[in-house]
């Protein structure tokens, strides 16, 4: 080949080379890479990013993001970081949700059939509870036929719709008897012959009548000619097991009656004229209260026993060994005990006698304590006062007849009633004497 040739050839080549790399540096392209190594961001350049790269978040699973945790977890691209996050509509994620139910989630799902035919068991997905629906009418479960009727819903309860005029039904209706129905009507025969026995169809129940237009022991009435020996059932024992009571029926009253006999000893009343201590100790109590000073008695009107202390009279003067000047004035002098005590009446007579040698030698004075007709009136204060004292001034010798000098003469005063009584009397304890002037 001719040397210029293979040079021109040359310098074609180079200036050619030269032309084309030029144009290589010269052109706009992507680099070679975008990837940021973040799995959760799409990388890419374009013309249209002006070949520079972009990242825009992936939401979701993606290649390098993606696997199970753990039952209804996983991981997942969320704000452009992978994350675990909880898988929703799905079993096993502690929420019922829609589409769930018990039979096919119960991990996440309750059971909301309450066992009632008669309800519509509901769950809702909002408030997470079951609720339950009343609801009528023929329901599976509640619908069966029985006798005399059949099964159907009201309010929410399963209930049984009986059929009228029925036997079976369980009520028992006008024309059923125990006989014909037992199974409605119940047996109202109460054994008595003494009642009416009949089903009261309005009140429902059974009606036991007393038979009482004729004599019948058992009709809960006990009637004349009736007692308890010969019929029990209607009449009581009216035995009190009292012998001191007259024990008999009022069949008037319909109640026993238990007289007291009056007098018998056990009725409870110490009788007068017939019992005392003595001979009824039962009735009549033991009036001695061990005191010799007391007198004792029982009161059959208080029914009560009584202790009275006796009245007494004592001569306090003349006591004995005096010498009275026939002519002078002398005090006779007395005390009296108990007189107010023993009730005695307001009116007596203080009576006083002269004797001599323990005979009655004769009577000087006699005096009216209280006041009566004829007598001069003397008050009463603490018993047989005379004119304020328990004395009376004497004349000595002065008494009908007279009283001459002499020896052993003594005071005797009397108490005594207005019906002239005596009530108590004493004697002076020693003699004294009458003497001349």
């Amino acid at each position: 080949m001719n040397k210029k040739i293979l040079i021109f050839i040359v310098a074609g080549i180079l200036i050619a080379g030269l032309g084309v790399g030029s144009y290589f540096f010269l052109v706009p392209r992507c680099p070679e890479s975008c990837d940021d190594g973040n799995p959760c961001t799409q990388d890419f350049c374009s013309p249209e990013t002006n070949y520079q790269c972009e990242h825009s978040l992936i939401v979701g699973t993606t290649e390098g993001c993606q696997g199970l945790v753990e039952t209804c977890k996983q991981y997942q691209c969320v704000e452009s970081e992978c994350q675990i996050v909880a898988l929703a509509d799905c079993c096993g994620n502690g929420k019922c949700e829609a589409g769930e139910d018990f039979e096919t989630c119960s991990q996440d799902c309750e059971r909301c059939d309450d066992g009632n035919p008669c309800t519509q068991d509901i769950y809702s997905y909002k408030t997470g509870k079951c609720s339950y629906i009343k609801i009528d009418g023929k329901q599976p479960g509640c619908s069966a036929k029985i006798t005399c009727g059949s099964q159907t819903c009201k309010a929410g309860v399963c209930q049984i719709e009986y059929i009228s005029n029925c036997c079976g039904n369980k009520i028992c209706e006008a024309g059923e008897t125990y006989e014909t129905c037992s199974a409605d009507c119940p047996s109202c025969d109460d054994k008595n012959e003494c009642t009416i026995d009949e089903y009261d169809y309005h009140k429902h129940k059974c009606v036991n009548t007393p038979i009482l237009d004729v004599i019948c022991c058992g009709n809960g009435v006990c009637e004349t000619g009736e007692d308890y020996e010969n019929c029990a059932k209607d009449c009581p024992n009216c035995d009190d097991n009292n012998k001191c009571t007259k024990d008999s029926y009022d069949y008037h009253k319909q109640k026993c009656i238990n007289e007291i006999i009056i007098p018998c000893c056990g009725n409870g009343i110490c009788d007068e004229d017939t019992e005392e201590y003595s001979n009824c100790p039962t009735d009549c109590p033991n009036c001695d209260d061990n005191n010799e000073l007391t007198e004792d008695s029982f009161n059959y009107t208080t029914q009560k026993c009584e202790h009275i202390t006796p009245p007494s009279i004592t001569v306090t003067s003349p006591s004995g060994g005096e010498k009275w000047i026939i002519g002078n004035t002398y005090e006779i002098s007395w005390s009296c005990k108990n007189i107010s005590e023993n009730r005695l009446s307001f009116r007596y007579f203080v009576n006083i006698h002269l004797l001599q040698n323990d005979s009655f030698y004769g009577k000087f004075r006699t005096i009216a304590i209280g006041g009566m007709s004829g007598y001069a009136y003397h008050a009463i204060s603490e018993g047989c006062v005379f004119n304020g004292t328990n004395s009376y001034s004497w004349l000595a010798g002065d008494i009908i007849g007279g009283a001459g000098p002499g020896d052993n003469f003594q005071v005797k005063i009397e108490l005594e009633t207005l019906e002239g009584a005596l009530i108590v009397s004493d004697i002076s304890e020693g003699y004294f004497t009458f003497i001349e002037p």
